[in-house]
């Protein structure tokens, strides 16, 4: 027998054979294979896109949540007091996406929140970041952090909280503007009960040096401040004023200007009664003695003075003394500056004068063995004073006298000395007619 020769045709190895046979296959036709495999590509994209239980795993960081349900919330009886909006950002989502929409999908495809409507007591409440899913973007596995802790308060609202107006500064020289009327006159404050139930009023301030200066009605929208007992303003972070339901932040003040007049203090018939006996009322005056008054130009026009409502009674009075007394205003004026003045009643003693005529002039200090004789030996006095000091002069105790004491004969011009003759000292003015006599001494 013979031996086979394992060499192949043209002295080929069996394992030359096979590469050349592999390659033959590879490139007879290639054009067409390539395209086959780009057709099987396809198709299994296609495939892998179609079938969503085919995930992968995608970490979405530096995500903002949103808040829902503050308004339900109020609805509940609670609000959010914390500021919570530096703890809705730096959220991590981890969300297993469909291969399909793993380049598409952002955190917003989750729509990460927290829901303020579950809440259902006061105090610091943890609430759990929910997200959305879906077959098209698959679900989240995980948020770090998974809570956001908010501190919680009830929700209270007051209702008829009173508008006031508070007036500031003044009106031009010459003008008056009249209490202003608020609208709405009470408004409902809703918000955390904490700052709420110290509420005590709004207040609604208005700058008058603002206001024209013209005759009429004047309208103005001014800001609203909401203030405690103490008249302090209060925190309205959280809190709405509203009215009938709307929200307001302003109210609507309305009031009259009016031109203004300065106007005397009529004090005739201002006194009534008799000061007691020997007084009388020396004068009558008023502090101030002239007030301001605002109205109508017209009604400004037609006035002349103001008067007391009352008189004030002297009788029996025998010193000076004052009293407050109310100024009647006038139905046509809207204003006066003043609504009481000071009276002061002056009350002195009645003054006047007694003559006595043919009063005897005498002589005293005449010196021994001499003699004296008077130019005038009657003389007439003049007293001034009050009536009470008056009529306790008596003609016989009044005495004229003529000094001679130190005196050497001859003639000298002396005055005349008066004594009334009263036991006590008295303000009373004397006047001799004449006031002196010639006196000759021998």
């Amino acid at each position: 027998m013979s031996k086979q020769n394992p060499a192949g045709k043209g002295g080929e190895s069996r394992a030359q054979l096979v590469l050349r046979t592999v390659k033959d296959l590879l490139l007879r036709n290639w054009i067409y294979k390539v395209l086959a495999l780009v057709i099987a590509t396809v198709i299994w994209a296609a495939l892998i896109t179609q079938d969503p239980s085919l995930t992968r795993e995608k970490v979405i960081p530096d995500t903002t949540i949103s808040v829902t349900g503050a308004e339900a919330m109020k609805r509940n009886g609670f609000v959010v007091t914390s500021d919570i909006s530096e703890s809705l950002t730096g959220f991590t989502l981890r969300a297993e996406v469909p291969q399909g929409q793993y380049q598409n999908v952002t955190a917003s495809s989750y729509n990460p929140r927290i829901e303020l409507a579950r809440v259902s007591e006061a105090g610091e409440q943890e609430l759990r970041v929910v997200t959305s899913s879906s077959s098209a973007n698959g679900s989240v596995i995980e948020v770090v952090p998974a809570t956001v802790k908010v501190k919680v308060e009830r929700y209270i609202t007051r209702y008829r909280i009173p508008v006031t107006v508070v007036m500031m500064g003044e009106m031009q020289e010459g003008w008056y503007a009249a209490a202003a009327s608020a609208d709405p006159p009470t408004v409902a404050v809703s918000g955390p009960e904490s700052i709420v139930s110290t509420i005590a009023r709004c207040e609604a301030y208005l700058d008058l040096t603002t206001l024209p200066a013209r005759e009429g009605k004047i309208r103005n929208a001014v800001e609203l401040v909401l203030v405690d007992g103490n008249g302090n303003p209060v925190d309205i972070t959280n809190v709405e004023t509203t009215n009938e339901g709307v929200l307001i932040d302003t109210v609507s003040l309305e009031q009259q200007v009016y031109p203004t007049r300065t106007f005397a203090i009529d004090t005739d018939g201002m006194v009534t009664g008799t000061p007691a006996a020997g007084y009388e009322v020396k004068s009558v005056s008023v502090d101030p003695a002239a007030i301001r008054a605002a109205g109508t130009l017209a009604s400004l026009e037609e006035l002349q003075a103001l008067y007391s409502e009352a008189t004030v009674d002297v009788s029996g009075r025998s010193e000076t003394f004052t009293r407050q007394v109310r100024v009647t205003r006038p139905t046509e004026l809207a204003w006066i500056s003043q609504g009481t003045v000071t009276v002061t009643v002056e009350i002195g003693e009645i003054s006047g004068t007694r003559s006595f005529q043919n009063l005897n002039v005498r002589t005293a200090g005449l010196p021994a063995g001499t003699r004296a004789t008077l130019s005038e030996k009657t003389a007439q006095v003049i007293v001034s004073g009050t009536e009470n000091a008056l009529n306790k002069l008596r003609a016989g105790r009044i005495s004229l006298i003529c000094d001679l004491s130190g005196l050497e004969s001859g003639t000298h011009t002396v005055p005349i000395r008066v004594d009334l003759g009263l036991d006590e000292v008295t303000s009373l003015e004397t006047e001799v007619i004449p006031a002196s006599v010639d006196v000759t001494i021998q």
